[in-house]
């Protein structure tokens, strides 16, 4: 219920630079019991083209492992504000995080991520190793776990319905009119052989629908081309031997294949990995969550970190 949801948060007002206008940006700061401490806080940075909704199987159990969980929805998704005319980029987003994390008196962070969650990790762990290597303050990532993210934009099979949207008068067409099935089978495509649940698409649906969130939807399937430009950078972030990366993926993804895992092992050796049954898919937090939440607990135990 996005009602209920609504209680159960906060909004942080962001201006970007330059800007007139400011948006809220709703978050949760869910508390725990777990023996990582409140000031090291864990914060969950979802896909799309859903909302922090997507967390709710695994945050009972990270509650066990952290004392403060920081989930956010991103701008133009969930509950938060979506502006139409904004320009949503991977870089914007970690600004918007980065400004909330200040907000809440957070220096050093842990992230989980998934999807394009994983990019937007990407630019906050950049940001980290090049403020540590320049000598200079700001966010400190101390680990990084991604799920089912598209790292190499070369390899990455978007839905027909992505390629759509990027088309200016197609894609305004979708969005104006954009029926609850098409949106709903979109989701049902990113899942493997377990298809979400019925009461998890109606949510989604309702969420999209807040704020007429359908009509900034278009807007946000731009950072498929932000990658491209970003790729050697975000790439090279993951090499830092300070901060360790965890990649747990779900083989049956339509949009990350296969070999844009074999791509990562290849690529990031000095990462660690987890590679799920061969019938999950997109979204292993949902479709697999204890076995998500028994290999992330494995990852901190090996690098000291629980």
């Amino acid at each position: 219920d996005v009602l209920t949801q609504r209680r159960q948060g906060s909004f942080y007002w962001y201006k970007p630079e330059g800007s007139e206008s400011s948006y809220g940006i709703f978050y949760r700061v869910v508390r725990g019991d777990g023996p990582i401490p409140d000031s090291q806080p864990l914060l969950l940075i979802h896909g799309m083209p859903v909302s922090s909704y997507d967390w709710y199987k695994v945050l009972p159990g990270l509650k066990k492992v952290y004392q403060r969980i920081i989930v956010p929805d991103l701008l133009g998704t969930g509950l938060s504000d979506k502006p139409p005319d904004y320009d949503y980029t991977c870089v914007g987003h970690a600004d918007v995080l980065e400004q909330l994390m200040s907000h809440l008196g957070v220096a050093q962070v842990h992230i989980m991520s998934q999807s394009v969650g994983v990019s937007i990790g990407h630019e906050l762990l950049a940001r980290s190793n090049e403020q540590q290597q320049h000598g200079t303050s700001g966010l400190s990532v101390t680990s990084m776990l991604l799920m089912n993210g598209a790292m190499f934009p070369e390899l990455y099979k978007p839905q027909l319905v992505q390629k759509l949207l990027l088309q200016p008068v197609i894609g305004y067409a979708i969005v104006l009119f954009l029926p609850k099935m098409i949106y709903v089978n979109s989701i049902r495509k990113l899942f493997g052989e377990t298809p979400p649940e019925k009461n998890y698409e109606e949510t989604a649906w309702a969420l999209l629908r807040h704020k007429d969130g359908n009509m900034a939807i278009r807007k946000w399937f731009y950072y498929q081309m932000e990658r491209f430009q970003q790729a050697d950078r975000w790439i090279a972030s993951m090499h830092s031997p300070n901060v360790p990366v965890h990649y747990i993926y779900g083989p049956h993804d339509k949009i990350n294949p296969m070999y844009t895992f074999e791509e990562f092992k290849s690529r990031v050796p000095s990462a660690t990995f987890t590679l799920l049954p061969a019938h999950i898919g997109h979204c292993p937090m949902i479709e697999e969550p204890d076995k998500t939440l028994e290999e992330y607990k494995r990852f901190l135990k090996a690098h000291k970190l629980l």
